[in-house]
């Protein structure tokens, strides 16, 4: 991931995932480089690195909600939508909650249930 030094992307609006477009020189080793850079290596590959996908925070951020949140899931409203994404599955039987700690710290998390009317007896959670 970057860092601030090193932003690879971050804060630009040109996306989340972040590729050199001009990888078309095949290495001897089976990889992709990229020709600017093996043009400027005298048009050899060894001693640079090949092509590689980088993805910024952004990316990762929704990537970790779509390991929770999946197609059919609808949003729905919560009273914290800085810290939390609420949705409810298709067939309404599943309710995730991901909540966001951005700091070191531990935090108490409450959830209230008591709009949700019935719950069934052998409803459980999962901590991630």
């Amino acid at each position: 991931m970057a860092t601030p030094a090193d932003p690879k992307g971050e804060n630009t609006n040109w996306g989340t995932v972040l590729i050199d477009f001009d990888c078309t020189v095949a290495g001897p080793d089976g990889k992709l480089y990229s020709e600017r850079d093996v043009d400027n290596n005298n048009g050899k590959t060894d001693g640079i690195k090949p092509c590689s996908v980088v993805v910024n925070s952004k990316y990762n951020a929704v990537r970790a909600y779509t390991h929770f949140i999946h197609e059919g899931d609808s949003i729905i409203s919560n009273n914290s939508t800085s810290d939390n994404m609420t949705a409810t599955s298709a067939d309404g039987k599943t309710q995730t909650i991901i909540h966001r700690n951005d700091s070191a710290e531990n935090e108490k998390f409450v959830i209230d249930l008591s709009k949700y009317g019935d719950i069934a007896a052998n409803a459980k959670g999962k901590l991630y």
